[in-house]
């Protein structure tokens, strides 16, 4: 068996209090550090990407990235 996609996708940052600054269901879409407009401090932000698998199976991806500019 070769290997197997997933079916749904779910993306999201948040910043250092947890407010969501970027949300995404579509895979093609992608962030580019910009909130509300503008963009955001240099740091470091949260995570969480949310994956659909088949067969009902749900994996959830949590972590940290940062802002360089």
């Amino acid at each position: 068996m070769k290997g197997v996609g997933f079916e749904g996708y779910e993306f999201s940052v948040f910043d250092r209090w947890g407010n969501e600054v970027f949300h995404t269901k579509e895979i093609t879409e992608c962030w580019d550090g910009i909130f509300k407009g503008h963009p955001l401090p240099v740091g470091a932000y949260g995570y969480r990407l949310i994956a659909d698998l088949p067969f009902d199976e749900i994996e959830i991806f949590t972590g940290t990235l940062n802002i360089l500019r």
